[in-house]
């Protein structure tokens, strides 16, 4: 037995209906919560390729505080209500913290006032 037999033992399968083939920098990915693509800085025309997090990530987040705000959590203490909120905006601050986050940190702002 060789080395390489136990690495093609583990080798994983390539799952076609997910994997597709993407022309850098002009197409962009959401990968894991971030969108991995094209920026811009905001004071020039300058372009480089970076993180930012993902229109699914933030749009989750606001579902998430939609939702622990409803009416059927009404009844519970201001307070721990401000604890799970800040709880649930810290952790997801914390995971996304990489590339330009401005623009989706503002969208939950406007969303959780």
């Amino acid at each position: 037995m060789t080395p390489h037999d136990s690495v093609r033992r583990h080798r994983q399968s390539v799952n076609l209906e997910k994997t597709r083939c993407l022309r850098c920098p002009d197409q962009s990915l959401e990968l894991m919560g971030y969108r991995i693509g094209t920026n811009y800085r905001h004071y020039g025309a300058d372009a480089y390729i970076d993180t930012v997090p993902g229109k699914s990530s933030v749009h989750s987040l606001c579902c998430k505080v939609s939702e622990q705000t409803s009416l059927r959590y009404g009844n519970i203490e201001p307070e721990k209500m401000v604890k799970r909120l800040n709880q649930i905006l810290t952790c997801w601050g914390k995971y996304n913290y990489l590339g330009q986050v401005a623009p989706g940190y503002h969208a939950i702002d406007l969303h959780a006032m």
